[in-house]
């Protein structure tokens, strides 16, 4: 099985044209497939076109993405390297993804153009997703949003310290099984911590992650 790389937000930094890091130049040195936790960066049309022009398939490797609260959900569902919304990830047992989560900071953005009403699971969605979770009782979870007790609800200096329909949701299913892995975004702050046997990191942007169970 190929080493698997989670990648933290992209938000539209796909190519640069000096010597900072951006998705392209980083999939490029990373030696196994990967898989990006949500907002990547897709807006509209011409996102999608730059990246089909700008971002080529490795040779050997797959790199791979779900949705987070920043990509319209449209505009994914139509791209060849989303996953979709939730569901196991494909070529590695044991491991399972969930898409979207609500934008704190939705009043300043604009519907239709950087933000999008379906940015979180439908309640169907997380029935159907719950009922999958269930049956697989996953080792590694990757999410774009954390459950409400992870580090960035439970700390009362956050400025995120609220509940959530998505951080409920996800803590919901940590409740039902904590998987001994589990791997989000959202928060753009690189850190490792743990709740019981659970190892928790956040990725910062465009932080790569070698994704195993230590």
């Amino acid at each position: 099985m190929k080493n698997l790389f989670a990648i933290g937000d992209v938000h539209g930094c796909f190519t640069s044209t000096g010597n900072e890091e951006s998705y392209s130049s980083l999939t490029k040195r990373l030696e196994g497939n990967t898989i990006q936790v949500g907002d990547f960066g897709i807006f509209n049309g011409s996102d999608t076109e730059k990246l089909r022009r700008k971002v080529k398939p490795r040779d050997g490797y797959t790199d791979v993405f779900f949705r987070g609260n920043h990509d319209n959900p449209r505009m994914c569902e139509a791209h060849p390297n989303n996953l979709g919304d939730f569901g196991e990830v494909p070529d590695y047992p044991n491991m399972f993804f969930i898409a979207g989560a609500e934008s704190c900071d939705r009043s300043r953005r604009t519907e239709g153009k950087d933000w999008w009403p379906d940015e979180q699971l439908s309640y169907r969605q997380m029935e159907e997703c719950q009922s999958i979770y269930e049956k697989i009782r996953p080792e590694i979870v990757l999410t774009h949003d954390c459950p409400t007790l992870g580090y960035f609800y439970i700390h009362p200096h956050s400025l995120k310290n609220h509940q959530n329909p998505t951080a409920s949701f996800l803590q919901k299913l940590f409740e039902i099984h904590p998987p001994r892995l589990w791997i989000h975004g959202h928060h753009h702050e690189s850190k490792t911590y743990f709740h019981n046997e659970t190892k928790f990191r956040s990725l910062g942007e465009l932080e790569p992650y070698l994704v195993r169970i230590d």
